[in-house]
């Protein structure tokens, strides 16, 4: 089955997105694991470029390991990887109605995903151009510090003086 260009800009997309140093970094500390985040990033990244229909069977045949891998079994993993995104959502609304977020850290948080979001579309972006060595170590350079930067507002978000732990 030849592949459609859709199918071929999910894959290179696929591809960009794992060789990401910051994926790389926050994929462990978050609550998906790699195949749940490949069949997110195949449904919304599909569903951006196409209206038209694509069977489980192209899908699955976009996963790196599609190996083994029936329509069932992807349509439970992504359904278990919405679920998740649902229920980490719902617990940032949680924890900031309860006051344990305040406001001010989750607007940084959503400042800082934004800002993310930014940055991994010029680090794609600069993966399309012709590759250079200055280019590699800037992009190295910088990720080290995204990386950190994340770090720091998460420890801050998670640490935040609590009544009993500031006396």
């Amino acid at each position: 089955m030849e592949d459609t260009e859709e199918t071929e800009t999910v894959k290179k997309q696929l591809e960009r997105t794992f060789s990401d140093p910051l994926v790389k970094s926050l994929t462990p500390e978050s609550l998906f694991t790699k195949i749940q985040l490949e069949s997110l990033i195949i449904d919304y990244t599909l569903g951006a470029l196409t209206t038209s229909y694509i069977p489980p069977e192209e899908k699955i045949g976009m996963l790196k390991i599609s190996r083994g891998k029936t329509r069932g079994s992807y349509n439970r993993t992504l359904a278990k990887s919405k679920r998740k995104l649902t229920s980490m959502l719902s617990s940032i609304v949680l924890t900031g109605y309860l006051g344990i977020l305040d406001t001010d850290s989750v607007i940084n948080l959503a400042e800082t995903v934004a800002n993310l979001h930014k940055l991994q579309e010029a680090y794609l972006n600069s993966q399309t151009t012709e590759e250079n060595e200055p280019n590699t170590k800037l992009r190295h350079t910088l990720s080290i510090q995204i990386i950190s930067e994340i770090e720091n507002r998460l420890k801050e978000l998670t640490e935040r003086p609590t009544a009993r732990n500031s006396q």
